[in-house]
């Protein structure tokens, strides 16, 4: 599972540096589509990073401008 959570993690990193540079749109759609069915494999593992990343965000925001 940790392998699969890892490659995700470079798919997203991978889609965002498309994202930025824009480089064959018809690539970075292929990217998004196999980055998707990649996310709905590991929907159950990632459910946790989630509400843990929602919940650091709304203390940030509770923060304001110190971030």
């Amino acid at each position: 599972m940790f392998i699969i959570n890892f490659l995700n993690i470079i798919l997203t990193l991978l889609f965002c540096f498309f994202v930025i540079f824009d480089i064959n749109f018809n690539f970075l759609l292929i990217m998004r589509i196999f980055h998707n069915f990649v996310i709905i494999l590991t929907y159950k593992s990632f459910h946790k990073f989630f509400i843990f990343y929602d919940e650091f965000q709304k203390k940030r925001n509770n923060l304001g401008m110190i971030f």
